[in-house]
């Protein structure tokens, strides 16, 4: 049980850490005081949120037109950039 309450003390300075973060990013824009942008977290999280989705939807749409082009061009995926994921044997 003592590992139970390691595991939930730690989630939960995380939560802390990430409240307190984004109170400061957003004092920080604001020129409010700390204290006083803490209530400002909830949207400056809704923004951080779009902000990591655009970028993800971004670098998608990126690395999908890469491989399309690599198609086009009758290119084969470079099989040293992922020795790890065994990619390299799955290609025919």
């Amino acid at each position: 049980m003592r590992i139970v309450g390691v595991v939930l003390g730690a989630f939960f300075v995380g939560v802390l850490a990430g409240v307190f973060l984004l109170a400061y990013r957003s004092s920080q824009e604001t020129q409010k005081s700390l204290p006083e942008s803490f209530a400002d977290v909830p949207a400056e999280a809704k923004k951080v949120y779009v902000e990591v989705r655009t970028r993800a939807t971004e670098a998608v749409k990126h690395a999908r037109g890469s491989m399309a082009e690599e198609e086009e061009a009758g290119l084969e995926p470079d099989a040293a950039q992922w020795p790890e994921t065994g990619y390299a044997e799955g290609v025919q």
